[in-house]
């Protein structure tokens, strides 16, 4: 009977202190994959690539968060891909954008958008997107409310190698956290106005960030910022990820063994 008690107890401390890792696939298209899912392994995640032609064939349904980025510049999807990705986020997976493909949220495009405008979008967002273009230097993010995913940064950041950050206009965001913007330079591409790029829905699990932050995988910053978005996909939100075994399920671990060594001798 005691020996049952403590097994239960037991599991219970394994139960509660297991790591909420989140099984992530990443578009091997997407820039930096390699260093995306190294440092998403480094956080307790566990992060592998797949291919367009897997998540068509229902690949996804084996991840709880899909990063996906270079669908338009690189590696143009169809139909059947766009629906596996929307099927996926409905059914309650988790999606976040690199660069281009923060395209995939809205349901039309701007004049100014770099690619083709024929490629299927999501539809998360009635709004059309734009731009796409060289910046010609790196963009300031700057912090519009406190959010997990932006953590501790401090209000406005700028990475060396972010430089081709996405727009939108006429678009209803009014259902989406709205956690960083950009301002434009005034150019055709770039009017002078901010633009949200690190937008989070409020009603699914999505978050979008509109500019080349594969470029600059292995930057702290950017590390961050990836990582807590997965975080925050995968149904928790930690600056750092938990131990497999915590602490404290350590130390009630080594009590129990130590009670079941004085049993036995007393016995």
């Amino acid at each position: 009977m005691i020996l049952t008690r403590i097994f239960v107890l037991f599991a219970a401390v394994m139960m509660s202190s297991a790591a909420l890792a989140a099984n992530v696939a990443v578009l091997n298209a997407t820039s930096g994959s390699s260093s995306v899912v190294a440092n998403l392994n480094s956080a307790g995640h566990s992060a592998e690539t797949v291919t367009q032609i897997q998540v068509t064939s229902g690949a996804l349904a084996a991840y709880d968060v899909f990063i996906m980025g270079r669908n338009w510049c690189c590696d143009n999807h169809d139909v059947a891909y766009r629906d596996a990705v929307v099927s996926f986020v409905n059914g309650g997976g988790g999606l976040l954008t690199e660069w281009d493909d923060f395209a995939f949220l809205f349901n039309g495009y701007d004049a100014t958008f770099r690619y083709s405008d024929s490629l299927p979008q999501g539809g998360f967002i009635n709004g059309n997107v734009g731009a796409g273009q060289s910046f010609g230097q790196a963009i300031t993010l700057q912090k519009e409310m406190d959010h997990p995913i932006w953590g501790a940064l401090p209000n406005s950041i700028a990475i060396g190698g972010i430089d081709f950050p996405y727009t939108n206009y006429n678009s209803d965001l009014s259902n989406w956290d709205v956690i960083a913007s950009f301002t434009g330079d005034g150019s055709v591409n770039f009017p002078a106005q901010a633009f949200p790029i690190l937008i989070a829905s409020q009603n699914l699990p999505i978050v979008g960030m509109g500019f080349d932050w594969g470029d600059a995988a292995n930057d702290p910053d950017v590390v961050g910022l990836y990582v807590r978005a997965v975080d925050y996909l995968g149904g928790y939100v930690a600056a750092t990820p938990v131990p497999a075994i915590s602490p404290i399920g350590l130390l009630i671990l080594a009590g129990m063994l130590l009670f079941l060594v004085r049993r036995k001798l007393t016995v």
